[in-house]
């Protein structure tokens, strides 16, 4: 459902949780962007939370499955 003003309902939003993967610091920082196989857009990875699922949980998991990447969530 979209609102009068053109915004989508807050009640129609399915909850997502995405991983900013980082490593190194200062000058050696480094980010992990993906490119999905079907589109040249980059982004970050990330899943819908499923019910009994934190955002952490979440968020590792999408790191893992669409990443490779393994590590711990700060959140």
């Amino acid at each position: 459902m979209t609102l009068a003003d053109g915004r989508v309902s807050p009640a129609n939003l399915t909850p997502q949780a995405a991983a900013i993967a980082i490593r190194g610091a200062g000058e050696k920082l480094q980010v992990c962007l993906i490119k999905k196989k079907d589109s040249r857009k980059w982004g970050i990875p990330k899943g819908i939370v499923d019910p009994g699922q934190t955002h952490g949980a979440t968020a590792l998991n999408g790191a893992w499955e669409e990443a490779g990447l393994k590590g711990r969530a700060n959140c």
